[in-house]
């Protein structure tokens, strides 16, 4: 039982690792970032949260599951109108 829940949190861990990867490269794509330093900084931010999930990820291998690499899609549809309105 105990490893099954270890699974999902990894799981629920590494998705929402990837809403964080979605959201930065939104903001980088954005045209709003107007200076190198600051794109710098969102690009190292992005590149942590995807060695995080890569991390999740081979922790719910570890474990004898599935890794989940995408997204989380409940949080994405919550915070789909605030990064439509940054396109």
């Amino acid at each position: 039982m105990a490893v099954r829940q270890d699974l999902l949190i990894m799981r629920t861990a590494s998705s929402l690792e990837h809403v964080a990867v979605v959201v930065y490269g939104t903001v980088l794509e954005s045209g709003l970032v107007t200076t190198p330093e600051l794109d710098a900084l969102l690009q190292q931010f992005r590149s942590h949260h995807l060695e995080h999930a890569a991390l999740f990820e081979e922790a719910s291998r570890d474990l004898g599951g599935t890794p989940y690499d995408a997204a989380n899609p409940a949080v994405l549809e919550q915070l789909k109108p605030l990064l439509n309105a940054l396109e």
